[in-house]
């Protein structure tokens, strides 16, 4: 509904803002004003209404600008940029640029988005997406088949801390935990979703398409779950980064790393994730769609593989959900 984020442009200053001006401003109906209003809702945006005063956002809000996150990419990474899209509202930023490739183009398209209605995350889990407080990013890139897709994901875990580390001093307790979640204690503040697309021309090649989804609360007054199972960066760290600001910055530096991984490997990023790993020295228990068990944490191999110890035998693991064991 295009009225209603033309409404939100307008309220984003957290003022008051008639019905009967927002209507006569835009040239259409207090009825679609009201619906509009109703939408913007429905996307998770909270907005106070007050007979006489009109309506106004709880609080300001920082709306995605193409322009100013793209002045924070070099020059080299823009030229690598195929297709760069901004959007008010999508089902799924993943969805959206499976459906977009363009095999042969330029490496790298962008698709950001104020807010997912269908938003996903691993094993088919719905990942909440209100409007306007969080970041929900998609990059495809068309990379080396030969490297292991696992270590992919915790190369790219590791950029966003590193990130994040540009703005501020990480507090201890906000790291990674294996495979791709980024964590702060055991409340989960941000996860990453890899999807695969091959090409039948290119699969000789050793060429293999991917979508690489990335989902990061900045602020989610107002959502907090009763179990307190996930958090926010606002919480964390103190204090509120800038969207655009961060988007840029952090656009930047996966597309580079990107490129080391297709080189390199998980072995260019191994140092820097054991700075994060969050399950060191840690009893775990590791479920699968088959099996549920128990034992030692011992690390990850070069590939990206999760090293655990049962029963005196070493085992290597390429996906699970993993828990931290409590005496």
């Amino acid at each position: 509904m295009q009225v209603a984020f033309e409404i939100i442009e307008r309220l984003k200053d957290a003022k008051f803002h008639s019905g009967v001006e927002l209507a006569k401003d835009l040239r259409v109906g207090r009825t679609t004003v009201w619906k509009a209003i109703r939408y913007l809702r429905s996307l998770g945006v909270s907005i106070d209404a007050v007979r006489s005063r009109g309506y106004k956002l709880t609080q300001p809000l920082e709306l995605l600008d193409k322009d100013k996150i793209l002045s924070e990419l070099s020059d080299l990474v823009q030229k690598q940029i195929y297709q760069f899209d901004v959007l008010p509202a999508v089902a799924s930023t993943n969805d959206y640029l499976l459906s977009q490739i363009a095999y042969g183009q330029k490496p790298f398209s962008i698709c950001l988005s104020e807010s997912q209605t269908q938003g996903k995350g691993r094993q088919g889990k719905v990942w909440q997406s209100p409007f306007g407080r969080n970041l929900y990013l998609s990059v495809y890139g068309c990379f080396n088949a030969v490297q292991n897709i696992s270590g992919f994901s915790l190369s790219i875990a590791t950029t966003i801390l590193n990130t994040i580390e540009g703005f501020c001093t990480l507090p201890e307790g906000l790291g990674i935990k294996w495979p791709n979640d980024l964590m702060y204690g055991s409340a989960k503040i941000g996860g990453i979703l890899i999807e695969t697309q091959s090409n039948p021309a290119q699969q000789a090649e050793g060429i293999i398409h991917v979508v690489i989804g990335i989902g990061l609360n900045f602020d989610m007054e107002g959502f907090e779950p009763a179990d307190k199972q996930w958090t926010d960066l606002k919480s964390v760290l103190g204090q509120v980064l800038g969207r655009n600001l961060f988007a840029g910055k952090l656009i930047n530096k996966l597309l580079t790393d990107f490129v080391l991984f297709d080189q390199f490997g998980f072995d260019h990023f191994y140092s820097q994730w054991e700075r994060f790993d969050l399950l060191k020295d840690k009893q775990i228990e590791i479920s699968t769609p088959f099996s549920k068990e128990q034992g030692q944490y011992r690390g990850i191999n070069k590939r990206g593989e999760l090293l655990v110890e049962v029963a005196g035998a070493l085992k290597a693991l390429t996906y699970g959900n993993v828990s931290i064991k409590y005496e």
